[in-house]
């Protein structure tokens, strides 16, 4: 299994907005991809981080190529760019517990 985390740095107080942005992108995927959100509770301020669940890295890249098609892809990009300064992503395995 593959855990894929995106971080994205926000702007002063804009981290509930991009919330509400990625909520909304996040229903949208299949409910295996057990997609979860996360804000900062320590460290840097206003970071907001977006995990999903994925069988391996292969049904990620097709999943997510098929995301980046669609309008309401790129209009939630568009939105963010505005509110983010900077971001990653992780890809992690899961090595224990096997499933």
């Amino acid at each position: 299994m593959i855990l894929v985390r995106t971080w994205f740095r926000t702007k002063w107080g804009a981290a509930g907005t991009v919330v509400e942005l990625l909520k909304g992108i996040s229903v949208t995927l299949e409910a295996e991809r057990r997609a979860r959100i996360y804000t900062d509770l320590s460290g840097d301020l206003f970071v907001v981080t977006w995990e999903t669940e994925w069988p391996n890295l292969a049904a990620y890249e097709a999943a997510f190529e098929e995301l980046r098609q669609s309008e309401e892809y790129r209009e939630l990009m568009t939105e963010i760019v505005d509110l983010v300064e900077t971001g990653g992503r992780d890809y992690l395995l899961r090595r224990w517990p096997e499933e």
